[in-house]
């Protein structure tokens, strides 16, 4: 019987920008996944894991302005493994550049 197991690798990003009572508000999430999908025969399994999840919410004048140039709405990446291992880096060490990831095109 043939056994077969892949690990997927995303990274998702969702912002909205709202006036609360006369302010401009931002709230803002970023995480990591990886998605191990396993066959054996006819059967399979998958397992998601939540490897790192970042989120904000704060007035938008309170931000660096970057994050104000982001387009509200979802986004989501596959990603290689090596991609998926620096922006694990990035969400501990540089919360700016995890926040405004966009994969280079090839």
């Amino acid at each position: 019987m043939q056994y077969y197991q892949e690990s997927i690798y995303s990274y998702k990003r969702s912002k909205s920008t709202r006036d609360v009572d006369g302010n401009k508000v931002l709230f803002m999430y970023a995480g990591l996944t990886k998605k191990k999908a396993q066959t054996l025969g006819r059967n399979s399994r998958e397992q998601i894991t939540t490897v790192a999840s970042k989120m904000v919410k704060s007035l938008a004048s309170e931000l660096p302005e970057i994050y104000l140039t982001i387009p509200d709405g979802d986004s989501n990446f596959h990603l290689l493994e090596k991609e998926f291992q620096h922006l694990l880096y990035l969400s501990e060490k540089d919360e700016i550049a995890f926040f405004t990831y966009s994969p280079k095109l090839k």
